[in-house]
């Protein structure tokens, strides 16, 4: 499963399930900080930021960036924050 998390609330959800090991985790630029990113908390954890923002009600952005992630992961379920995208 790979998690996408436009919110801070997203990513500390993600963090909360102890999956820094195993799944990976696509953020948009306002979620993480430049220093989160390369700290210790995120060390081998397969994390990947767009350099872009989203607003959580933008279901047309959140669509295009889920298709963006299963681009980079086919075949794996994309867990999207708080929203249901079909395509």
């Amino acid at each position: 499963m790979v998690f996408f998390a436009h919110t801070r609330k997203g990513y500390e959800t993600w963090l909360s399930l102890g999956l820094t090991g195993t799944a990976p985790l696509w953020v948009t630029a306002n979620v993480l900080e430049e220093g989160e990113l390369h700290g210790t908390v995120l060390q081998g954890a397969n994390v990947s930021a767009f350099t872009w923002t989203i607003d959580p009600g933008d279901s047309a952005s959140i669509a295009a960036a889920v298709h963006t992630i299963a681009e980079h992961h086919p075949g794996h379920i994309i867990w999207a924050e708080g929203t249901t995208v079909f395509d």
